[in-house]
Parts: structure tokens; C-alpha cells; sequence
């Protein structure tokens, strides 16, 4: 559901110049029992889309993630739903991952402007902190985090709206994630609100765009209650066992191989 951050065009140039090297190759594609050759191909093509968010090369967690809800009134069976995906991950990349307990919408407002202007907080080793909040709030409660944090033109536009569902914001140097934050609107319906939370938590871990359309990926531009897919999880975990900035189709490929 989060904007899409590199040109379709720019995916299918890149399959061009790497069919002819047997990437996507009727040898490398041969029918498993379960997918057929073309299927495999659209899983190969779309998962290079979605890792090519930084010029076609991945990004990866490379720190501890400490995450925490921040809500007023946090509703618990969401916190549930928050621990239940970070749990999932864990399992999926081996990361060191973390659960602080839930903050008030005011309290995260309190730390966040007691660290240096515009910056989200720090964490050093040992000390917990949070670096990865999953704010579930209305809009004017997530202006008011956005006044204090630098987050990009495109999220600063989408909070202008009234409408705006839900989005993930990633924080890396070169390709290496340090930060993240996900916002999901609490006027939405239940259902709404948990298939937010899955996806935009996922993305942030290096999955940053949405292919239109796709059948095999939930991060396909479609706002209707939807689970994570088998996909999905193979995805990530795939890049996670890459480090930051290998080539997209490096892990598209050892992907579509573990699907034969």
C-alpha cells in the first residue's frame, strides 16, 4: 500500500539484459510441481520489483530492531497483531528483534523531542530505546510526530490527507536500514487496520515497493483486508541471506530456485 519507488520500465530493461545471461532461462525455470515455468517467471520479474527501491540493489536490517506501539488507549488485541508479525519476522531473517512495552501517542512525543532536532531516537548498545514504532493513531496525532522526525516529502504529502491509510518509512545509510516507522490510521476498520499492520511492518524490512496487480505478493496496491503470502515470506526471507546492496536479481534468483 506504500508508493511505489522505482519505474516498472526500469525492471523490464533490466529482465531484458538478463534473459539472454539465463537468469530467467527455460533451464533455470523448469516447472516444479507446484509452479509452472510462467508463474515462475512473474514471481522472478515481481520480486525484483519489490526489492528495487535503491537502484536495484536490497536493503536489509543490519541492527538490533526495537520496536514498540505507540497508541493512545492501545487496544490489545493490536498489540497482539504487532508482536505476532515481529515474531514471524524474526524467524524469517535471524535478527536480534526486540518488544518495548506500548507508549502513549504523547509520551514517544516527549523522547523524540528530547533527542537532536529532527532526528528519531538513538539506540546504542544495551540501552533499550525505541527504533521502529508502530504508531496507531489518527492523522492529527501523526502530524504532530512528523513536525519532530525527518521523514520524507512523499509521507509529509500523504498526511496532508484526511484518507491517508497507512505507510511505512524506512531510515538507512547506503542500503543498510537503521530505522523505521510505520503509521496506520485508527479510523479504519479492524480489519483494515491488521492487514496494514502486516504489510507495512514487512515492507520496512527491505520490501519497499508494491507491484499492481501481483497475485503472488500482498504488496500489490490493493486496499482490501488480505493476509501475508507464502511469497512474501520466502522473499524476505531470501534477502536475509544476502547482505545490503547485493543485486535484487542476485535474490530473485535464489528465490525462484528454492520455489522449483
Amino acid at each position: 500500500m506504500t508508493p511505489v519507488r522505482s519505474a516498472r520500465s526500469a525492471i523490464a530493461a533490466l529482465l531484458v539484459v538478463l534473459l539472454p545471461a539465463g537468469l530467467f532461462s527455460t533451464t533455470a525455470l523448469a516447472a516444479s510441481a507446484e509452479y509452472s515455468e510462467a508463474e515462475i517467471g512473474q514471481i522472478g520479474e515481481q520480486a525484483i520489483h519489490i526489492l528495487g527501491g535503491n537502484a536495484n540493489v536490497i536493503s536489509r536490517w543490519v541492527v538490533p530492531v526495537q520496536y514498540a506501539l505507540v497508541a493512545d488507549a492501545p487496544d490489545e488485541h493490536f498489540e497482539k497483531d504487532v508482536v505476532k508479525v515481529f515474531t514471524e519476522i524474526q524467524s524469517l531473517t535471524d535478527l536480534s528483534i526486540h518488544h518495548n512495552k506500548a507508549q502513549s501517542i504523547q509520551s514517544y512525543l516527549q523522547q523524540i523531542k528530547n533527542t537532536a532536532p529532527h532526528q528519531l531516537v538513538r539506540c546504542t548498545d544495551g540501552e533499550p530505546c525505541i527504533n521502529f514504532p508502530v504508531v496507531i493513531s489518527d492523522i492529527a496525532a501523526m502530524r504532530n510526530i512528523a513536525r519532530e522526525i525527518p521523514l520524507r516529502p512523499v509521507y509529509q504529502e500523504a498526511l496532508q490527507h484526511n484518507d491517508a491509510i497507512c505507510f511505512f518509512a524506512p531510515y538507512q545509510r547506503a542500503s543498510a536500514i537503521f530505522q523505521a516507522l510505520v503509521f496506520v490510521n485508527n479510523t479504519s476498520d479492524a480489519a483494515l487496520i491488521r492487514t496494514c499492520l502486516n504489510e507495512e511492518i514487512y515492507q520496512a524490512f527491505g520490501l519497499f515497493n508494491d507491484y499492481t496487480g501481483s497475485d503472488w505478493f500482498s504488496f500489490n496496491n490493493r486496499v482490501q483486508e488480505k493476509q501475508i503470502t507464502s511469497i512474501d515470506k520466502a522473499l524476505l526471507q531470501t534477502v536475509y541471506e544476502f547482505s545490503p546492496g547485493a543485486p535484487a536479481f542476485a535474490v530473485a534468483q535464489k528465490l525462484i530456485k528454492s520455489l522449483q
